[in-house]
């Protein structure tokens, strides 16, 4: 059985490269910093690893609630309303549309993720 990969084995230079941040693949990376990617990348790269890692639907439902909370927190933090909506509206999207972008099926092992995450 694969053991599943965790955020924490990531050096800070593979957590703020990992992923392309806030948004689908098929968005360029200028257009995801515009529109979330500017306050919420890390939190959103997080959330690349967890379903780049892969697993299960509850998996799944986990690096969604997870991303929920990171920004929903960040917006707490800053006491911005606006935050807050944009986090809500972003986790909605996630929750509608993550399934078509997740990994199902078994966890992909740390050293696997980490080679086409240098190979990009």
């Amino acid at each position: 059985m694969i053991k599943k990969a965790q955020w924490s084995q990531l050096t800070p230079e593979e957590k703020r490269g990992f992923g392309n941040g806030c948004g689908p693949d098929f968005f360029p990376e200028c257009l995801t910093n515009l529109l979330f990617g500017w306050f919420f990348n890390a939190s959103c790269r997080h959330h690349d690893f967890n379903y780049e890692r892969g697993g299960t639907e509850q998996d799944r439902r986990d690096a969604d609630n997870g991303l929920y909370k990171a920004m929903r927190l960040d917006a707490e933090r800053l006491k911005s309303k606006r935050l807050a909506l944009i986090a809500k509206l972003f986790y909605l999207l996630t929750c509608l549309f993550g399934w078509a972008f997740f990994t199902y099926g078994p966890y992909i092992p740390l050293s696997i993720l980490l080679q086409e995450w240098r190979a990009e």
